[in-house]
C-alpha cells in the first residue's frame, strides 16, 4: 500500500466517524455483576450493528467494551462503549472498491495489527497494517503468501503461518523481528506418521496459531492422510517440535486454557481433551459441526458452529462438560459467522450486512432492544467471598492500628509506607518487564515462562497456591508480643488462608483474549500476596513499635492493592493498560537470522 493509499484510506474514515447505530439498538447491558446475583441474571443476544450494509470478516475485543471489528471495503471499526457506537478509523463505505480486510491481532487497546487483501494474484503476499495508538493505520510491510494465521507477541516479534508461500507449496512458519516490515522462512511443515503400517513422512498444512505467552505457543496442522499433530515453541517460535494426535481429521479448532489443558474440535462435532500438554486425550460427547472455539478464562469457553442455522455449545468447567444452545438464527443469514468472547459475561458475533450482536449478562427485568434473544446465563465471577474476606483483615489492620497508635512510642505514621512494588492499576501502574535486557538467554528475554507451572490451571493450580513467603510460625519479638498478642494471632490466622488463595482468583478468572492481560493479573495478584506475607512477618517481628507501625501500613497497602487489582481486572479484564500506557514490556528481539529448521517430533511437552 502506497503512502497515497493510506491517505484515501484515512479521508474514507473520516467520512465514517461517529456513525451511530439505530436508538433501538443502543441500549448496553452493563448491569455491576458484584451487584446482581447470579440467579436474577440471564444471558441475551441483541443487536449492536454497524448501520451500512458491509460483510465484516474479523472481530477482536481487548476488554468486555473496546474491540475493533474488519470487513469489506477495507473497513476497521472501532467501538468503546460495547457496540452502541461504532467509529470507522479505515473505509466504512460500502460504496467504495477497496480490498476486504481481515485477521486483526492486538497486544493491547493501542498496539494491532490486520491485513488487507491484495488484489488479484499477490506475487509477495497481503498487505500488513499496524496501528501503534489504537486509531491510525499505516503500512507495515507485506504478510507473507498464504498466511492462514499470525500473532505478534510484541512490538516487534511476529510469527506467520503460512499454506503455499512462494519459499513452500506446504504449510510453513516465518517470523519477524521488525513489527512486520520483513518476515524470514523459518521451517516447512512436515511430520512422519505411520499409514497402513508403513512409515510416511510428507508434508503438512497449518491451521491456526495459538500463543500462551510471548515465548510458548501452539500451531495445529494436517496432512493429506488426515493425520493431525500440534507443534509447539518455548522459544517464541525460533524452534519448533510436533507431536501427531490420535484423532484423525483434516478439519479442525483447538485451543489451551494453558499448557496443559486443552481442547481439540473436529469437524464431525467430536471433541477432545488433554490434562497433560496433549500426552492424551479423553473423547467428549459431539458438540458442534465445523465449530470455532474460544475460551474468555480456563473455565469458561464457546464453540460456535458457523450456518445459516447457528449452534453455539458452550463449558463452565474447563471443557470436561460441555451443554448446547438451541440453533439460533442470527439475522445476517451467514454460511459463515466469526465470534469473540474477551470476557465470560460478554461475547461478540459478526455476519454481513453489518451485523453485530453482543452477549451479556443482564438483570432478569432488563428491557431489551427490539430482534434480542435469550441465551443461557454464562457464571458470573464468584468473587464475592474474596470482598468479605478482604474487608475482615481491614478491620484487624484498623483495631491494630489503633492500638499501636496508643501505645508510647508507638505512634503510626500513615505517611510512612516502605517501598512496595506497584501492581497494574487502571491507569496503568508498574510490573513493567524489560526482556530485552543482557540477561535474557539467546532466544529473547522475557525470564518467567509461563509454558510451566507458573500459568495456573483451569482450578487455580500451578504456583498459584505457593506465594513463595512462609510466614514465620516463631513467637513475635517481645514489644509486638507484649502490646498485641491476640490481634497478632487473629491477623496470621485470616491473612494467612487469604494470601494463600488470592493467586488461584488469578488464574482461575484471568482472560485469555491476550497474552498479557491475563498473565499481568495473575503475577499482580501473586506478588500482592507475596507483599502481604512478607510485611506480616515484619510487622510480627518489629524491633520496636515505630516499626511495627511503618509494617502495618505496608500490609494495609498491599492488601488495598490486591483489592483495586480484583476489582479493576475482573469487571474489565486489561483495563490497567488503558491510555495511560500501562506496564508489563514485552519484547522478543533476538534477530530472526539464521537457516530454515524443520520440526521434530518430542514424546512430552
Amino acid at each position: 500500500m502506497s503512502v497515497i493509499r493510506i491517505v484515501s484510506l484515512t479521508l474514507l474514515a473520516v467520512v465514517g466517524v461517529s456513525r451511530l447505530a439505530g436508538a433501538a439498538q443502543q441500549r448496553a447491558a452493563s448491569a455491576p455483576q458484584a451487584a446482581t446475583p447470579q440467579g436474577q441474571l440471564r444471558g441475551i443476544f441483541e443487536p449492536a450493528n454497524f448501520p451500512q450494509d458491509i460483510k465484516l470478516t474479523d472481530v477482536l475485543f481487548v476488554t468486555a467494551d473496546v474491540g475493533w471489528v474488519a470487513g469489506e471495503h477495507s473497513t476497521i471499526i472501532k467501538t468503546t462503549d460495547g457496540g452502541k457506537n461504532w467509529t470507522a478509523q479505515l473505509g466504512g463505505d460500502p460504496n467504495n472498491s477497496e480490498q476486504p480486510i481481515t485477521f486483526l491481532r492486538f497486544l493491547d487497546d493501542r498496539r494491532g495489527w490486520a491485513v488487507q487483501k491484495c488484489a488479484g494474484v499477490c506475487a509477495d503476499g497481503d498487505r500488513l497494517l499496524r496501528t501503534r495508538d489504537g486509531q491510525n493505520w499505516q503500512e507495515a510491510g507485506l504478510i507473507p503468501r498464504g498466511a492462514v494465521d499470525f500473532t505478534f507477541t510484541s512490538s516487534r516479534h511476529g510469527i506467520a503461518l503460512t499454506n503455499g508461500s512462494p519459499n513452500y507449496y506446504r504449510g510453513a512458519i516465518f517470523v519477524s523481528d521488525d513489527s512486520g516490515k520483513t518476515w524470514a522462512p523459518l521451517m516447512a511443515c512436515e511430520m512422519s506418521t505411520t499409514v497402513q503400517g508403513l512409515a510416511n513422512k510428507d508434508g503438512c498444512w497449518f491451521m491456526r496459531l495459538e500463543m500462551l505467552s510471548d515465548r510458548t505457543g501452539l500451531a495445529l496442522a494436517h496432512d493429506n492422510n488426515d493425520h493431525l499433530a500440534i507443534f509447539r515453541t518455548n522459544d517464541a517460535g525460533r524452534t519448533w517440535n510436533y507431536r501427531v494426535l490420535p484423532m484423525p481429521s483434516h478439519e479442525a479448532d483447538f485451543f489451551f486454557t494453558d499448557a496443559n489443558h486443552g481442547v481439540v474440535v473436529l469437524n464431525d462435532g467430536k471433541t477432545y481433551t488433554t490434562n497433560d500438554g496433549g500426552g492424551t486425550w479423553n473423547s467428549m460427547l459431539a458438540t458442534t459441526l465445523t465449530p470455532h472455539i474460544r475460551f474468555a478464562d480456563p473455565q469458561v469457553g464457546w464453540t460456535l458452529a458457523p450456518g445459516y442455522t447457528t449452534r453455539i455449545s458452550f463449558t463452565t468447567d474447563g471443557g470436561a462438560r460441555w451443554s448446547t444452545l438451541a440453533q439460533v438464527s442470527f439475522p445476517a443469514n451467514d454460511s459463515e459467522y466469526k465470534f469473540a468472547f474477551p470476557r465470560r459475561d460478554r461475547a461478540y458475533v459478526i455476519g454481513s450486512h453489518g451485523m453485530v450482536y453482543r452477549y451479556s449478562l443482564v438483570p432478569q427485568r432488563y428491557s431489551a432492544a427490539a430482534n434480542s434473544f435469550d441465551a443461557p446465563a454464562m457464571p458470573a465471577f464468584d468473587v464475592a467471598q474474596f470482598g468479605a474476606r478482604a474487608d475482615r483483615i481491614r478491620q484487624e489492620i484498623a483495631q491494630l492500628q489503633a492500638k499501636l497508635g496508643s501505645t508510647p512510642n508507638g505512634a503510626a505514621q500513615p505517611g510512612a509506607t516502605a517501598p512496595v512494588n506497584s501492581a497494574p492499576t487502571a491507569q496503568g501502574g508498574g510490573f513493567t518487564q524489560d526482556t530485552g535486557t543482557a540477561s535474557a538467554q539467546a532466544t529473547g528475554g522475557f525470564t518467567q515462562d509461563t509454558s510451566t507451572t507458573a500459568i495456573p490451571d483451569a482450578n487455580g493450580g500451578g504456583f498459584a497456591q505457593d506465594v513463595g513467603v512462609p510466614f514465620d510460625n516463631a513467637a513475635a519479638a517481645q514489644p509486638v508480643q507484649d502490646c498485641c498478642s491476640a490481634q497478632i494471632t487473629a491477623l496470621q490466622t485470616d491473612l494467612g488462608g487469604f494470601s494463600q488463595d488470592l493467586p488461584a482468583i488469578g488464574g482461575r478468572y484471568r482472560t485469555l483474549n491476550l497474552i498479557t492481560a491475563g498473565f499481568t493479573l495473575f503475577n499482580a495478584l501473586t506478588q500482592q500476596a507475596r507483599q502481604m506475607r512478607t510485611a506480616f512477618n515484619s510487622l510480627k517481628h518489629a524491633k520496636d513499635l515505630q516499626s511495627a507501625s511503618l509494617a502495618l501500613q505496608q500490609l494495609s497497602n498491599a492488601l488495598a492493592s490486591s483489592q483495586q487489582t480484583v476489582t479493576t481486572g475482573l469487571p474489565s479484564p486489561g483495563g490497567w493498560y488503558g491510555s495511560g500506557g500501562g506496564g508489563f514490556v514485552q519484547d522478543v528481539d533476538t534477530p530472526a537470522g539464521g537457516a530454515a529448521g524443520t520440526a521434530q517430533p518430542f514424546a512430552a511437552f
